[in-house]
């Protein structure tokens, strides 16, 4: 992976230096991507991971055009998805039978 560009391979980064305590509520200060994992690019998110949350995942995920992630499982934890441009399916539930398209 080349100076600017992220790796795809699920690397972990310290999401620590990207949020910040207000006294209880907490802030993001980076919105670049820094990972990638499952053909998708994140940028830094909140979770577990960098606050206190205990069942809550809100991270920026960029999508490209025509992307497709490979079916996942979120164990003990919820996501929350608000999406700002474009329009995502989401195929979930047993066997992936079910979907929802939501759209910006």
């Amino acid at each position: 992976v080349g100076e600017g560009e992220i790796s795809l391979t699920g690397e972990q980064v310290n999401l620590d230096k990207f949020v910040k305590d207000e006294g209880g509520i907490w802030s993001l200060r980076q919105i670049e991507k820094v990972r990638g994992w499952n053909n998708i690019e994140y940028g830094a998110g909140l979770s577990g991971r960098n606050t206190p949350s205990t069942g809550l995942s809100m991270n920026r995920a960029y999508i490209p055009p025509g992307g497709v992630a490979k079916a996942h499982i979120h164990v003990d934890f919820d996501v929350m998805v608000f999406l700002l441009k474009g329009s995502v399916r989401h195929e979930y539930g047993p066997g992936c039978r079910k979907s929802v398209v939501h759209s910006a």
